[in-house]
């Protein structure tokens, strides 16, 4: 799953899972587990790409520094976390030792640009914007970009629903 920031149109979200193994061989699979990484629309272009070829993310050509941002993540996520899965009060004073980290798309994610026809063209679509006022002055606003359709209320600060185009367009309709 991608989410859009605000700051930048060329700029998403991506959020993936991963596999950490240490130095002692103790291997933490954790694909529960969501971290986000912002990257550019070209990289993420590169990692659908990869992962639809069957390549893992650490072999895509072209996309270090995201590699580098996302195995950050995982070292920092890992402090916070113990090796069972169950989450720290406090973080450990230094990294563990590890061997390797193996970076995952999402299964939902992956899912949903299989079935996709053109995921690179979904990609390069522009954004569209609609806002919808109710009497009372507040709002509800749609968003779509890459497939996905983003929902925010103006009564509800901080929340944001999104769906997939195709589900969102099949529940109004029907």
């Amino acid at each position: 799953m991608f989410y859009i920031t605000g700051e930048s149109r060329d700029k998403m979200h991506f959020e993936y899972c991963y596999k950490i193994t240490y130095e002692s061989g103790e291997v933490c699979e954790r694909r529960q587990i969501q971290l986000c990484v912002e990257l550019s629309k070209e990289d993420y272009g590169k990692i659908i790409r990869g992962v639809l070829d069957g390549v893992s993310i650490e072999k895509i050509e072209g996309i270090s520094e995201a590699i580098t941002a996302m195995k950050d993540n995982v070292m920092s996520a890992d402090r916070w976390m113990n090796k069972n899965g169950s989450w720290r009060s406090t973080p450990l004073k230094k990294n563990r030792a590890v061997s390797k980290i193996e970076l995952f798309m999402t299964d939902s994610e992956y899912a949903r640009i299989r079935k996709m026809k053109d995921p690179i063209e979904t990609l390069n679509r522009p954004e569209e914007h609609m806002t919808i006022y109710r009497s009372d002055g507040s709002f509800v606003s749609l968003k779509y970009e890459n497939g996905r359709v983003t929902i925010c209320d103006s009564r509800e600060k901080n929340v944001r629903r999104i769906a997939d185009a195709d589900n969102f367009i099949r529940d109004i309709v029907h």
